[in-house]
């Protein structure tokens, strides 16, 4: 940027970097400080009842540029569920969960979203079919910093499904993933319907 001999254009390639690399920071800043609190167990969970199925639609529709960038469609049924959780942490177990779902599908493809109850339970499911995951990274996914192709997540910290998995377990709830490489991944969230 300080070399006078830069173009214009260059100017603004590494502008654009330099934001680029500030956004995933800044993200990577706010993952790390919400999995410490949950470690040291200082983060309260404050729970409260609250529309399950619309803030999952709320989510959807904050996502529906994405999904538009790739062409992708999005179905999605919800049965009107109030559960009684942290709303702020659960809206950040669905977002790690959608981003995961889009970052990893293919352009064209298709992401399916349901919330339903299930005998003592509220089940939501998130479906893509997208590039999976190898059978043999299915456990090592939930831990911290692992990535399963470090090339093929070039955005991401590897922290997202160990955040997913700590507020999960502080919500005794169930949290499990069904993948098959090419062609694509199933996260269900059990959640005690209360």
């Amino acid at each position: 940027m300080k070399d006078a001999d830069n173009t214009e254009e260059e100017r603004i390639q590494y502008l654009e970097v330099i934001e680029q690399e500030t956004k995933r920071l800044s993200a990577l800043t706010k993952q790390l400080l919400l999995l410490s609190s949950l470690d040291q167990k200082n983060l309260p969970i404050e729970k409260k009842t609250f529309s399950l199925d619309q803030q999952l639609k709320e989510l959807l529709f904050a996502k529906r540029w994405k999904l538009d960038d790739k062409q992708m469609e999005l179905i999605y049924e919800l049965e009107p569920i109030d559960i009684y959780a942290d709303q702020h942490l659960m809206e950040q177990v669905w977002d790690n969960l959608l981003t995961n779902a889009i970052r990893y599908s293919e352009p064209k493809g298709k992401i399916v979203v349901t919330c339903a109850r299930e005998g003592e339970n509220v089940v939501v499911t998130i479906r893509d079919r997208g590039i999976g995951i190898p059978e043999d990274a299915l456990e090592k996914v939930k831990d911290r910093f692992y990535r399963v192709d470090a090339s093929r997540s070039s955005q991401s910290s590897g922290l997202g499904l160990a955040i997913v998995a700590e507020i999960i377990q502080r919500h005794g709830a169930e949290f499990h993933i069904d993948s098959e490489l090419s062609q694509g991944t199933t996260v269900t969230v059990k959640l005690p319907n209360q």
